[in-house]
């Protein structure tokens, strides 16, 4: 099993035990290394642990960073690359 396979698997399960925003996190850390997009879904991430839960208002935050992560990873990444990690999200 290749690097990327096991952080695909490790996206996989983050996104099955419902941590999509540790999945964001783990992709933009693991497989795009953008220090931007790590940034900001780590904020997410603070802002939902301070508040208890995720609010509407960082849904739609972190919504917006999903797209924009999805674009920079098709144009990083081969398309078996970013089909395996898209279906891991």
């Amino acid at each position: 099993m290749t690097y990327f396979d096991e952080i695909v698997n490790e996206v996989a399960e983050l996104t099955d035990e419902n941590d999509h925003t540790g999945a964001y996190i783990t992709v933009a850390e693991k497989i795009l290394f953008d220090e931007k997009l790590l940034t900001e879904f780590q904020k997410v991430k603070d802002q939902h642990m301070e508040d208890g839960f995720m609010t509407e208002e960082n849904m739609m935050v972190r919504f917006s960073w999903y797209n924009y992560m999805l674009g920079t990873a098709a144009e990083r990444l081969s398309i078996d690359q970013f089909s395996k990690i898209k279906g891991a999200l």
